[in-house]
């Protein structure tokens, strides 16, 4: 009778509306909302306040009214807008080709392909935008001492301009497109493709036709998307904006901070209005998103989409993709190598000299075993922060099922991509100014939890909805409870998923510098942030040898996680 029974006070419960994990499940969305909003509500705050050192209730609109009425800043707005995106719709014509290649092409070597996109997932924006300034810098870079040589000193490259900064965002954004477009493909029944071609409409037709109107969504999603993170990159304008005629409003955030006396009140309302900038755009992305069920066309039954023969075009594409790994993978990686061992910059290859003075240098330089060590613990407390938060998230979201509190948790947990990083960094500074974290390196572990959160949810809910719930119903059934059948079934079922997400997480947080530009010290800074100081003392080659160094280590870590955890990442991330 015990088995009746506890069903009976379930379904009882669950009518009444009395089951305690509701009030558990609200409770747990405001404490997550305030964690995840404080920021945001905190820097509209800030850009009211006249003076960080001013009465908290003294505001003033004068701040806000001087940025929002400024001509340089709407000439800055204007440019952000127009470089994200032309970088996202670059990027997913890009990524759709190549997606629709592995996806629908008999095109050979896709899954080496597919690592060839998703590589500069795992690498740094800022990384490679060092990589392409000793690439095409107009004096030193290496493609420009090649043509030189070739051509004469008249045909020169110039990555410090808004075509290279557009460039190397276009490279760094193309595997999300790839991810966006290459999922709604596989998961789209092929059928419609078929009777187009066996009605005798070619390959163009069909895909104009039937292949584009049903990938719409994922195609929109996928420009919003890159268009809000390209906006709130901060390091590659950083590194490559030196002729752009404007900064871009995360290099005015930043400015505003890194000046002599430091103006955060500015720094919030530039904030302010880059967030209201993406916020438009999240709106635009997650209504795409939303629309995107209504063109599923996967049915119960299995399918196997035709592979379209390529023919005379394969050797073609195969050249191109060749050319795509050298030119987006190779010469980076190498310019990374030749730049860390060259100590100065050279004019001409006969004064290029090469030395492992930077590196040897590096890897004794206590600055930089002070800032490995708190990458480290940023590491391992940003991952595991983020599994747990994302595992409760996905247990009370599994026991409420589809409630208001289920899709306010999916809400909060997707709002940080909406907050560019440095948006993000400017409302934690008000948040916790006075306070005993600020200017520490848990309030930089905040920020990195807060920025990349929707990574983990994303991964570990995803892992969930493969998860029949049968046994945790045999489990409830037999009188164990909740926390216990999570603890004993539920956890192991999706650890490969939390593999994945600390793996994800790790290296995100290794990468990462625009959530934390503002937040750090001298004595807190991690290996990304060093980089950047590097950058702009003026030392290339220790930038270089740092960013290189950086490199090989996220490698190692996803080679341990494949051989180790068999953390397939370039599946997960999809």
């Amino acid at each position: 009778m015990a088995a009746p029974t506890l069903i009976h006070r379930t379904a009882t419960a669950a009518r009444t509306g009395r089951s305690p994990w509701r009030l558990r499940s609200v409770l747990l969305a405001v404490a997550l909302g305030l964690f995840v909003g404080s920021p945001i509500l905190a820097m509209f705050y800030g850009a009211m306040r006249p003076d960080s050192l001013a009465p908290p209730l003294e505001l003033s609109l004068d701040t806000i009214a001087e940025v929002y009425l400024s001509g340089e800043v709407w000439l800055s707005l204007v440019g952000t807008v127009g470089i994200s995106l032309t970088v996202a719709l670059l990027a997913t014509f890009t990524g759709g080709v190549l997606a629709w290649l592995t996806a629908r092409t008999d095109v050979p070597g896709k899954k080496v392909i597919e690592i060839l996109v998703l590589a500069p997932l795992f690498t740094s924006p800022f990384v490679a935008a060092i990589a392409w300034y000793a690439l095409a810098a107009p004096r030193s870079g290496l493609i420009n001492l090649v043509f030189a040589e070739i051509f004469g000193p008249g045909f020169v490259l110039n990555v410090t301009s808004t075509v290279g900064i557009v460039w190397v965002l276009t490279l760094v954004s193309m595997p999300y497109a790839y991810v966006f477009l290459s999922s709604s493909l596989r998961n789209m029944d092929p059928s419609l493709e078929e009777a187009s071609y066996a009605n005798g409409v070619g390959t163009l037709a069909t895909i104009r036709r039937v292949t584009l109107p049903l990938t719409t969504p994922a195609i929109g999603s996928s420009i919003m998307f890159i268009t809000i993170f390209a906006a709130g990159i901060f390091s590659v304008p950083g590194v490559l904006g030196r002729q752009l005629g404007f900064d871009p409003l995360p290099v005015l955030i930043y400015r505003a901070v890194s000046q002599f006396r430091a103006d955060f009140a500015k720094a919030a309302a530039l904030a302010s209005l880059l967030f209201l900038l993406s916020a438009v755009f999240l709106y635009l992305y997650r209504r795409l998103t939303r629309l995107e069920k209504r063109f599923v066309t996967v049915s119960g039954k299995g399918f196997r989409p035709r592979l379209l023969p390529l023919g005379r075009l394969k050797p073609w594409v195969v050249v191109g993709m060749v050319t795509y790994a050298v030119v987006c993978v190779g010469l980076p990686l190498l310019a990374l190598v030749i730049a860390a061992l060259s100590p100065f910059a050279s004019r001409d290859f006969d004064s290029l000299q090469l030395s492992l003075s930077s590196l040897t240098g590096l890897l004794s330089d206590s600055a930089v075993h002070a800032a490995a060590i708190n990458t480290l613990i940023a590491v391992v407390v940003s991952a595991l922060a983020c599994v747990i938060v994302s595992l409760i998230c996905v247990y009370v979201a599994r026991i409420r099922g589809k409630s208001a509190t289920s899709a306010a948790l999916d809400y909060i947990n997707s709002f940080p991509l909406a907050v560019p990083g440095i948006v993000l960094a400017s409302g934690l500074v008000w948040v916790y100014l006075g306070s005993p974290i600020y200017a520490t390196l848990t309030l930089m572990i905040i920020a990195y939890v807060i920025s990349h959160l929707p990574h983990s949810y994303r991964l570990i809910n995803n892992g969930a909805m493969q998860v029949s719930r049968e046994l945790e119903e045999a489990s409830a059934v037999n009188g164990v409870g909740r926390a216990l059948t999570a603890w004993r079934i539920t956890t192991p079922l999706l650890m490969p998923s939390i593999y994945a997400s600390v793996v994800l997480v790790t290296i995100f947080v290794i990468r990462e510098v625009n959530s934390v530009i503002l937040l750090y010290t001298p004595g807190t800074r991690v290996l990304s942030v060093l980089t950047w100081d590097y950058i702009t003392d003026g030392n290339l080659a220790r930038a270089a040898s740092l960013g290189l160094l950086q490199t090989l280590f996220m490698v190692v870590i996803l080679v341990l996680a494949r051989l180790v955890f068999r953390v397939n990442l370039t599946s997960a991330v999809k």
